[in-house]
């Protein structure tokens, strides 16, 4: 209850300011249930680290290293968008062995081939909240406002995606 009377009493366009792509990545780490503070996110980009998020009111280690990785994953995404026909070769940044770039190309991958649950023609476009499903086409989300299709959670919030 009190966490949703500060969502109500909270300034308009709070929560708007945030990229769509970036939240379908916050999304994906399991961090949706810290939106309200991520306003704040962008401008940390793309250095964001465990303090700065402690300092914005995210104390759990498990959120903070789920919103790390989302803001990685996104500006990876960012960064492969902005550069599609880069013709001269780089060699790749030297970075500790992760599994962060196989999870992200398989979460690309999946989404862009992701159906609607409802309808199973169109692409997924909607995240429910809390929940945080992508289950769900725009045209069929108009239809379903009460329930989530894929847990029957309540559906609180719906948030479009917008794919590049």
């Amino acid at each position: 209850m009190q966490y949703q009377s500060l969502m109500n009493q909270r300034p308009q366009g709070l929560l708007e300011g945030l990229e769509p792509t970036l939240v379908r990545h916050v999304a994906i780490a399991g961090a949706l249930h810290c939106l309200p503070f991520l306003a704040s996110l962008p401008s940390m980009l793309p250095h964001v680290d465990h303090q700065q998020l402690e300092e914005i009111g995210i104390h759990n280690e498990n959120d903070r290293q789920a919103i790390i990785l989302a803001a990685e994953n996104y500006l990876a995404e960012r960064k492969m968008d902005e550069e599609p026909g880069s013709s001269a070769p780089t060699a790749p940044v030297d970075e500790p062995s992760t599994s962060s770039t196989n999870i992200l190309t398989r979460t690309i991958s999946s989404i862009d081939t992701t159906e609607c649950v409802v309808c199973m023609d169109s692409q997924c476009e909607v995240i429910f909240l809390p929940c945080g499903h992508l289950c769900c086409c725009a045209t069929c989300s108009n239809m379903v406002t009460t329930e989530c299709p894929m847990c029957r959670g309540s559906i609180q919030r719906k948030i479009p995606v917008i794919k590049p």
